[in-house]
């Protein structure tokens, strides 16, 4: 069960990364969180605010250590799959 959730999470943030053109990136988990870092922050919200408009749909809640971190919990992973969903 517990993998399941994991690639359902992985899934959909593996896809908002690939919509927001983002190819390479560290991912880590703590917790109940995936943090991406290490990619272009300035770059990301440049082309999700010039082509889709919705740059705070696609990505994930602000963290605090760092504005170039996204963090991902499972709120984030829910909302992503919401908007996958077609209509």
């Amino acid at each position: 069960m517990r993998q399941e959730i994991y690639a359902q999470s992985l899934r959909v943030i593996g896809h908002a990364l690939d919509n927001l053109r983002i190819n390479a990136f560290v991912l880590e988990k703590h917790t109940d969180k995936y943090i991406v870092r290490d990619w272009e922050p300035s770059f990301l919200r440049s082309i999700a605010d010039e082509v889709w408009g919705l740059a705070d749909s696609y990505l994930a809640s602000p963290t605090k250590e760092s504005s170039d971190l996204l963090a991902y919990d499972s709120a984030d992973t829910e909302r992503l799959e919401t908007i996958a969903r077609p209509p």
